[in-house]
């Protein structure tokens, strides 16, 4: 793994705070609550739909992971597992903390896909400009937890991650790839680092799946100049996000 890549703590994280007066309905109604996950945007819940939500319990009509019952809550339609028509599902929206009533939440400037091929790689530009005096500033690929039958994180995935140049390049010292760091940059510059992935050897599955990740730029005080949140979509060979079906969640709905 490159250097500044580390594997996320396994303890559970803090819930997005817009899912939590849903969640209390849900688990009211008999639902049990989700695994907490890094926070995100807050769940917009939307206008309530026309839909029963003494459903038995549960019951998850368009299985998409999340029951009847808390999709009431929410105000997403239980009847469609992609109640905006975004191509994730409600319940991977609601699990990586965007909001499954929001076409736009997540960002498409903030996807990337690779195919699930041995051969399949997908590489990712990350540009930042600062105004410096001689500071030195280092990137770092961290993953974000996520369920997988796998047990997988987009850090299974990296293949690297490299600091690659800067404009103007004579701003800058030096350019130490391998550790993601530019060293004694002046004035207006903007660095430039590069993040590769590969599916390898992992094994396929025939469905879609996302792995959340972030880079983050930090300058040699230890100030976080930088930190940008991405999504990893992994897609059966020759499929879309609109042809494929995504990977169903082990157990009950939540």
């Amino acid at each position: 793994m490159p250097p500044g890549a580390t594997r996320p703590p396994r303890g559970p994280s803090s819930v997005a705070p817009g899912l939590t007066a849903t969640l209390a309905a849900a688990l009211l109604a008999g639902c049990p609550g989700p695994t907490p996950f890094d926070a995100g945007p807050p769940i917009d819940a939307g206008p309530p739909v026309d839909f029963d939500a003494g459903a038995p319990f549960g019951l998850d009509t368009d299985l998409d992971g999340l029951c009847d019952t808390t999709e009431a809550a929410m105000g997403t339609d239980p009847a469609r597992p992609d109640s905006d028509g975004d191509g994730l599902t409600d319940r991977v929206e609601v699990e990586l903390g965007y909001r499954p009533l929001e076409p736009g939440s997540p960002d498409r400037d903030g996807l990337l896909f690779m195919e699930e091929t041995p051969q399949a790689t997908q590489q990712w530009p990350i540009a930042l400009t600062v105004r410096a005096s001689g500071q030195t500033f280092t990137g770092g690929f961290e993953p974000l937890r996520v369920t997988d039958t796998l047990d997988l994180t987009a850090l299974d995935l990296l293949d690297e991650a490299r600091a690659v140049g800067a404009t103007p390049m004579e701003n800058v010292f030096e350019v130490m790839e391998p550790e993601q760091r530019f060293v004694g940059v002046f004035g207006q510059t903007q660095l430039l680092w590069d993040v590769r992935f590969a599916f390898g050897d992992n094994l396929p599955r025939s469905c879609i799946r996302a792995y959340p990740w972030r880079y983050v730029i930090k300058r040699d005080d230890g100030f976080t100049v930088g930190a940008t949140r991405y999504l990893l979509v992994i897609l059966p060979p020759g499929q879309r996000l609109d042809t494929a079906e995504w990977c169903r969640p082990e157990g009950d709905c939540i």
